[in-house]
């Protein structure tokens, strides 16, 4: 458990056995998605994964991609790839270092800050559907 941003996070890893990640994604609020900048098939096996979930998992699980060793490699091909599936995805993409702590914080913040934002979008709609029927009232007072 970590507290980040005043919110309780549980973060769970899931690398090899389907079912335990079934579990982890089922149970989670959000995913930080790992994998090695300096081995491209860590990328490849992180779209794997990603693709087996459900589009409902996928709309209720805010993902953050975090591309590891980044104090190993300079730049490349893994990197570019990197940006260019967050930007397909629509997710933020952070450089880490495990060695370093490089970008750590900032993922862990990130993931919290858009499960915030994903709460919020969910909230919005019931919220409005409330103003809408307080607003009903003929004599103008506000029914809860």
């Amino acid at each position: 458990m970590r507290l980040v941003h005043n919110a309780k996070i549980l973060a769970g890893i899931f690398l090899s056995t389907r079912a335990l990640r079934d579990q982890c994604l089922a149970a989670g609020d959000g995913v930080l998605g790992f994998f090695a900048l300096h081995d491209p098939s860590t990328l490849d096996q992180l779209q794997q994964i990603w693709s087996t979930c459900s589009p409902h998992q996928k709309q209720r699980l805010p993902l953050v991609l975090m591309g590891n060793k980044c104090d190993l490699v300079t730049a490349g091909d893994t990197h570019t790839a990197a940006a260019i599936l967050a930007n397909k995805w629509e997710v933020p993409f952070v450089k880490t270092s495990a060695k370093t702590r490089q970008g750590v914080e900032e993922a862990f913040a990130l993931v919290v800050h858009e499960i915030q934002r994903a709460e919020e979008a969910v909230a919005e709609p019931s919220r409005n559907k409330t103003l809408q029927h307080k607003a009903v009232c003929s004599c103008g007072c506000s029914v809860a």
